[in-house]
């Protein structure tokens, strides 16, 4: 028995200072719970790299002198007497690609690959020996495993080093790789003697379980010859006897996979016989398809044992391959008629079952029958596996998902490399532009530049997935959430703070400091692992086991981790002690049986938030009631403040001031932390003091009763200061009388009561200010309303508080939907009546099913009151059976039939509006698409996954490729006061992009589009949706001058070693998606875009038959392009050598100057433009790469040096330092403005920017 290689263990680990081998996430479900703690035992002595090594592959000597310690060995002696006592007689099935592992093979294996990486001869590291030699022996190659600078300075001294000697004795000893076979054949013996080695004799292990009975070969019919075993054969030596294949000898004869079990008797079966080869531990599956004069495709398909990606070659050391046909000879058939001319002079007529994807240009096709592969296609038809997949582009790249009863084409219309997309076709760019190289600075001809890597701190670890420079971190986070740079950090690579100061100490350990902060010129780790866990979807999200006990309708579980008191847990989940009590009884009433490192529940139908205490306070009729603020304070703001504001988005102190009716002198006056310039202590969601008691005229101190201009005279006792000026009627409050009982008995609310007496301030001091006997207003003269401005008295409704504690809260962002306070306002007279329908109806948010109730409320003038409508879409449910599934191609098409509906009726209820007159300058924003379903609580559905008590459920992954679409648009009605569509196409489920063309059409007077559409992983959805959205979009013109914000959102592979797929139909040559972009653009005054586009965007490609464009109107061009070009090229380049994922850091000037250069053309046709900016993000540590302009008086985000700068004309280049513009380039933007202008320009290459969100550029990043 062979195991081979342990699987890559985890490389997602808790932050704690100890980090297990396996996961909850990565163990069988069906282990004792005794054996599954065994296996999650943290081995504090070992770092995570000594699970993870591998037989074959070399590790630096950094990395073996931190792993190869005496504590370690202990540790993991201990570790493997651990599960080898708790796993008794159970089995990881499926570990390691075999049927059933004992579970006490995974810490040996685990020990055994620790003791060959760690052998060490005379402090000589013997793996790091080894890869020396393996350099030598191949020069040029580095080894496995090696990701940087093989090793040059170790000695070896020739094939009898003993750390040789003492290798082959560690293997030759093993049960394990090819120990069993090195013992068979006395290899170690031989190599000892013929060194003259001595004193190392070999002591050979067995396996620490028991092995099952060798196997007999089962007597069968012989289509070949048959041979018999022999003392000493083995699977190796019986296949290279007989020249056939280790696997078809295997498969032919039944026998267990790589040689398990082999029989040590009776007869075998030699059948498929073909000319071998004989795998090595350097081989790949070029190196053997080169050396033995054959096609890749032929070496898989003549071994199928080799998987798609040729990744189990290590599993086959010293087996025998074929390298022909493997079976009887191929008889060349009869001659047969001539062929026609191998190469297709024109297209094949396409069959009715032909896959969607493939190419139209096709010269043959083929339908594929039961028992085809693709191998054995392309065989047939003499192509290669890369043109088959290029001309059938649903195929991924391994060609393993190809369909039965499908055709596909085989064969190119004339040279295949003629297809646009072929590796080495390029659309022609512009040629012929003389041009003389500008030089920005002085050249040396003899500095070459260097990649200097920045030092890590003190402390931090070297091993780690992602780091950064200090320097990136040095930016200002006043008016944040951040409270020290280090918070920052943590944000940026989606880690704990804890995980921070884990992996870089000299940051200190303390999670609760206030002060936190990074050294410039030396980088600290961000992130230690890859990824972040993958989200669970078969149970509630923690990780600790559950305290028993729970509250059986629990609806949400959390982790309690180490350390943590019951304070810090009703802290954290805002419960109190009788709550968390009540939902988890086993930890007492009084919380005394907490145990951390333990799961809770902490929240449930059954425990209710705690009811806001309340307490009656007794107030004498001379005292002033003063509210206080709801959010926290700056020191110094007077004692006798009555109204606060709680700053917000937006706000400034002008802009508080203003809300208040106050001047700025009153606010600095009460609020003395902030400073003058409103930059210091003006923090978001911090309270403000707006209003004090003498300020605004509250006091009820005596004073002479005034006399109403209406000429009524007040009898008394009454209240001083409470009289109105237009008061026409008074009455005596009476015994047993309260504010409701007296507004009732004299005919008039309770909110004109308020109104009309000051002292009962807004209701609140009717339990302390209605007094006995006391005469009170209830009366006033309503014409001395009327003769207000209606303007003004629209401001004052506006200001007014229409839901409780939510003062001057639109309806539109009404969030607890309880009724406004604004009604009873109206009774005051008609103007108040107008403005409160205004105030009420002007901004709205509905969902789609309540178009009914808003035909039946928004009646009349307020319907002229409207002007921006936010519509939610409501799609149809669906059942709990087809949330486990993702959506058919019916259930999508009965969405986009109601979706479609749901739009015509929208349209329908404004165009009636319209028609009769009260719809006017309407904007309207389509958003938040969904199904009800699809908002459901996730956390609850997990449980009673793993509860049982449901079957599975794939979430978002069911609607992920699903795009909704307009079904049948002509019954969509033209709306012509609509004049600001946004349509938001990417949050839950996803339109389909063409949907804001299309609606666009029906607005001939819209001014104003954004569009937010995000590309998903389906790069062939990617390609249909940007083609129909160009078709969509040409057909669009508008009509009026129009601003635009078109975001077509797609992330750039984090890997940029990779292809990036393209995104050009197959046989286009060029961008059709940023070509109508171009055309579309030529009547806009501002353009802002986002995502993959080529050099068509601005300018026309020469298979366009157009006419020169021209941007009369553009002012603000904002273009926030992709890394990569539409077909799949990148726009930028880095070292080729370089291993870091994220390597690209200038431009490519293959791609990125055609780009430029069409650019450039296009600026020269914008007379008017005052500002532009060309920007692109290069990856966390790289930054943004970016080009802009600024016209006089257009301040820059960065590069302005002082306010000088802003009187002139300025081209900023944030573009590294290896890449500059070309003439020709340079010269365009400098001629942006000049003759309005002037000459004078200020031109900057300036240092490169971090990756901080640009908010100014894009309304729709924010």
């Amino acid at each position: 028995m062979a195991f081979q290689w342990l699987l890559p263990l985890t490389l997602v680990f808790r932050a704690a200072h100890a980090l297990p081998f396996f996961t909850n996430g990565t163990i069988p479900t069906n282990l004792t719970t005794t054996c599954a703690n065994a296996l999650l035992t943290d081995v504090i002595q070992c770092p995570p790299t000594a699970a993870r090594f591998m037989n074959g592959f070399y590790y630096p000597p950094a990395t073996l002198e931190k792993a190869c310690t005496s504590a370690c060995s202990t540790a993991l002696e201990q570790y493997e007497t651990q599960v080898r006592t708790a796993c008794v007689g159970q089995t990881w099935a499926g570990y390691d690609d075999e049927n059933d592992a004992p579970l006490d093979m995974i810490p040996n294996l685990m020990r055994y690959n620790w003791d060959l990486a760690c052998i060490q001869d005379s402090g000589r590291w013997c793996n790091v020996v080894a890869a020396a030699a393996a350099v030598q022996a191949d020069p040029g190659q580095s080894p496995v495993g090696w990701d940087s600078t093989p090793p040059t300075d170790v000695q070896f001294s020739g094939p009898c080093d003993l750390c040789f000697i003492k290798n082959l004795q560690k293997q030759a000893g093993s049960p394990y790789y090819y120990g069993p076979q090195l013992q068979s054949s006395s290899i170690y013996q031989s190599k000892t003697s013929s060194c003259g080695v001595a004193g190392y004799p070999l002591t050979t292990s067995t396996l620490p379980w028991s092995l099952p009975q060798a196997a007999t070969p089962t007597p069968s019919s012989c289509a070949g010859k048959k041979y018999t075993v022999a003392s000493g054969d083995d699977c190796y030596k019986v296949s290279k006897t007989n020249g056939i294949g280790t696997a078809w000898l295997l498969s032919d004869n039944n026998l267990a996979a790589y040689c398990s079990e082999f029989p040590t008797s009776g007869e075998l079966c030699i059948q498929n016989t073909c000319e071998i080869y004989t795998v090595n531990t350097t081989d790949t599956c070029e190196s053997m398809a080169k050396s033995n004069n054959i096609t890749i495709a032929q070496l898989k398909a003549w071994n199928p044992i080799i998987n798609a990606g040729c990744h189990n070659l290590y599993k086959m050391n010293e087996t025998s391959i074929c390298v022909s046909n493997p079976g009887e000879a191929y008889v060349t058939p009869p001659a047969s008629p001539p062929l026609a001319p191998s190469t297709a002079t024109s297209a094949a007529p396409v069959p009715t079952n032909a896959k969607d994807e493939s190419n139209r240009n096709c010269g043959s096709w083929y339908n594929v029958e039961e028992g085809d592969y693709c191998n054995l296609v392309t065989m047939r038809y003499g192509l290669s596996l890369e043109d088959f997949v290029f001309l059938n582009p649903s195929l991924n790249s391994n060609c393993t998902n190809l369909l039965l009863d499908i055709s596909y084409c085989v064969a190119p219309v004339g040279d295949i490399n003629d297809y646009s997309g072929r590796p080495g076709y390029h659309t022609p760019g512009a040629t012929g532009l003389p041009f003389t190289k500008v030089t920005f600075a002085p050249a040396s001809t003899t500095w070459t530049p260097q990649i200097t890597r920045v030092p890590f701190a003190s402390g931090t670890r070297d091993d780690c997935y992602r780091y950064f420079d200090g320097s990136r971190m040095q930016t200002d986070i006043s008016g944040t959430n951040f409270r020290h740079q280090c918070d920052l950090a943590a944000s940026v690579y989606d880690v704990s703070l804890e995980e921070i100061l884990l992996w870089n100490p000299d940051l200190g350990t303390d999670v609760n400091t206030t002060s936190c902060s990074f050294k410039e010129g030396v980088r600290y780790c961000g992130r230690f692992y890859v990824d972040q866990p993958p989200t669970p979807v078969e149970g509630p999200e923690f990780s600790f086991p559950l305290r028993e006990g729970y509250d059986v309708n629990c609806t949400d579980f959390a982790d309690v981790p180490k350390d943590f008191t019951c304070s810090d847990v009703l802290d954290v989940f805002e419960l109190t002690i009788a709550q968390f009590y009540r939902m988890n009884p086993a930890v007492g009433p009084d919380c005394s049986n907490l145990w951390t490192e333990q799961a809770y529940c902490m929240a449930s139908p059954n425990t209710p938030a705690p009811s806001p205490s309340t307490s009656i306070l007794s107030v004498a009729p001379s005292s002033t009631s003063m509210l206080g603020p709801s959010a926290p304070t700056h020191t110094g703001q007077p004692a006798n403040c009555v109204k606060w504001h709680t700053v917000v988005d937006g706000d400034n102190c002008a802009s508080v001031a203003d809300e208040y009716f106050i001047t700025l002198e009153q606010f600095f006056a009460w609020n003395p932390a902030v400073s003058s310039d409103c930059t210091t202590n003006f923090w978001k969601d911090q309270a403000y003091c707006v209003g004090t008691s003498d300020s605004i005229s509250i006091s009820r101190s005596a004073q002479p009763t005034p006399t109403p201009t209406s000429g009524l005279v007040v009898p008394t006792p009454n209240q001083p200061n409470n009289v109105v000026s237009d008061c026409n009627k008074v009455a005596q409050a009476l015994e047993g009388d309260y504010c409701y009982l007296f507004a009732e008995r004299n005919g008039i609310t309770t909110t004109q009561l308020y109104a009309w007496n000051r002292v009962l301030e807004n209701g609140d001091a009717c339990g302390s200010s209605f007094w006995k006997d006391y005469w009170t207003f209830f009366g006033v003269l309503n014409t001395a309303m009327e003769k207000l401005p209606q303007e003004l008295i629209n401001k004052i409704v506006l200001y007014l508080e229409r839901y409780p504690n939510q003062p001057q809260v639109p309806i539109i962002e009404q969030q607890s939907r309880e009724p406004s306070k604004l009604p009873p306002y109206a009774m005051i007279s008609s103007h108040w009546r107008e403005a409160v329908e205004f105030v009420t109806f002007h901004r709205l948010l509905i969902k789609s099913d309540e178009l009914s109730q808003l035909r039946a409320i928004v009646t009349g003038n307020r319907r002229k009151y409207l002007t921006k409508l936010r519509f939610i879409i409501l799609i149809p449910e669906y059942s709990e059976e087809q949330c486990g599934r993702v959506e058919s191609k019916e259930e999508q098409q009965s969405n986009n039939e109601c979706f479609t509906q749901i739009i015509v009726d929208l349209f329908s209820t404004l165009r009636q509006w319209e028609d009769a007159g009260l719809l006017c300058g309407l904007r309207l924003q389509l958003e938040h698409v969904h199904s009800p379903i699809d908002l459901r609580d996730r956390n609850q559905i997990r449980l009673e996954i793993a509860q049982g008590k449901r079957d599975r459920d794939i979430f978002e992954k069911r609607w992920e490729d699903s795009y909704l679409d307009l079904s049948e648009s002509n019954k969509i009605p033209t709306l012509s006061n609509l004049t600001y569509l946004n349509v938001q196409g990417s949050l839950v489920r996803k339109l389909a992009p063409a949907v804001g063309p299309r609606l666009a059409a029906f607005l001939p007077n819209v001014t104003s589009l954004f569009w937010n559409f995000g590309e998903g992983g389906d790069h062939l959805i990617n390609v249909e949706n940007r083609t129909t959205f160009a078709k969509m979009l040409e057909q669009t013109k508008l009509q009026q001058r129009s601003v635009a914000e078109i975001d077509f959102h797609s992330e750039t592979p984090s890997d940029q070693r990779l292809a990036v797929p393209s995104r050009i139909p197959p046989g286009a040559l060029y961008d059709p998606f940023s070509a109508s972009l171009r055309v579309f653009s030529q009547n806009l005054t501002s353009l802002a875009l986002r995502g993959y586009f080529d050099s068509t965007l601005f300018w026309p490609s020469s298979h366009e038959t157009c006419s020169t464009p021209t941007w009369p109107f553009l002012k603000t061009l904002k273009v926030f392009f992709n890394m990569a070009t539409p077909s799949g090229d990148w726009y930028f380049d880095g070292s080729t050598a370089s291993s870091d994922e994220q390597f690209r850091e200038h431009g490519n000037p293959k791609t990125l100057d055609p780009f430029l250069t069409a650019f450039a053309k296009a600026v020269q046709r914008m007379p008017v433009l005052t500002h532009f900016v060309l920007e692109t993000e290069l990856g966390y540590d790289t930054g943004f790469w970016d080009i802009s302009y600024h016209a006089p008086g257009q301040r820059a985000e960065t590069g302005d040096e002082s306010e000088d700068d802003v009187g002139v004309r300025r081209v900023y280049y944030t573009v590294g330092e290896l890449w500059r513009p070309d003439y020709f380039i340079a010269e365009a933007f400098r001629g942006i403005g000049r003759e309005i202008h002037g000459s004078e320009l200020i031109e900057r290459f300036l240092e490169p920017r971090s990756w901080t969100l640009d908010c100014s550029m894009f309304s729709f990043l924010c």
